[in-house]
């Protein structure tokens, strides 16, 4: 079994993009737990990470993929001003808004239930 970056398979990488797709098109609006809504947007992350690590003519075809859910998820989300995790987990870890720009946006349902925690945008 092929291995990309950071030791995911190929298989692994496919699940994955399926999983973001199932993300985008379901529970991008019925989520309403912030920890379950951090860990499906580490999915995109994960995927970004072993996409970077592939030749670039394997990556043409998958990143138009990961783009349409992307858009799919972008049209049932709004940005935040906040990162969905902690201000030390944001600078540890090194996030940018416009490279990591999954974890600056939230849906209605984890707004809600998160009150006064985050700001929209």
């Amino acid at each position: 079994m092929s291995k990309v970056k950071g030791g995911i398979s190929a298989a692994e990488l496919n699940f994955m993009i399926s999983f973001w797709q199932r993300i985008a098109e379901e529970f991008a609006e019925t989520e309403s737990l912030i920890f379950e809504w951090q860990n499906y947007m580490d999915t995109r992350r994960v995927i970004e990470s072993a996409l970077a690590a592939l030749p670039e003519d394997k990556k043409a075809d998958i990143e138009s993929n990961i783009r349409a859910f992307d858009t799919v998820l972008m049209g049932k989300t709004f940005e935040i001003n906040e990162s969905i995790w902690s201000d030390g987990a944001e600078s540890e870890d090194d996030y940018d808004r416009e490279k990591h720009w999954y974890y600056y946006r939230m849906n209605e349902p984890v707004f809600q239930a998160e009150t006064g925690r985050f700001t929209k945008k």
